[in-house]
């Protein structure tokens, strides 16, 4: 009899915990897609666009952990990329970043549903950041 008070308690314990709210992952983020680029900005190098430098760039997210940069059509690199979960320098809070490892280069990365948005940023100050749209209606 005294063993079902403890197992009482450890199934309450497994119950509640069951419950806690989950933090959300990096790879739960809706990055993989097809992405246009839109815009960059580059601290003391200012604004560019496909507009301003007559240049076209796609950024192909894989679920394969690769990532492929076309720019006006054709491949410029193809590079494996791990995303990870950690404190911003600039947000001082837990952020969501990508590494593109054969450039060895952190962003990062916000997705926004509403706007069917990417956004890589530099975790520095002024650093340089671009925007993507969503190039395959995700």
């Amino acid at each position: 009899m005294k063993a079902l008070p403890y197992a009482s308690l450890l199934l309450a314990a497994t119950l509640f915990s069951g419950c806690a709210k989950q933090e959300v992952t990096p790879e739960q983020a809706s990055v993989v897609g097809s992405w246009q680029w839109q815009s960059s900005f580059c601290g003391w190098g200012g604004a560019s666009s496909p507009a301003t430098t007559g240049t076209t760039r796609q950024l192909i997210i894989g679920a394969d952990g690769q990532a492929k940069m076309l720019e006006n059509g054709v491949l410029r690199y193809v590079t494996p990329y791990v995303l990870s979960r950690h404190t911003s320098l600039l947000k001082k809070q837990e952020t969501d970043f990508i590494t593109f490892t054969a450039q060895q280069r952190e962003y990062m990365v916000e997705v926004s549903p509403q706007t069917r948005t990417l956004s890589l940023a530099d975790d520095t100050y002024d650093g340089c950041g671009e925007t993507y749209s969503s190039a395959s209606g995700q």
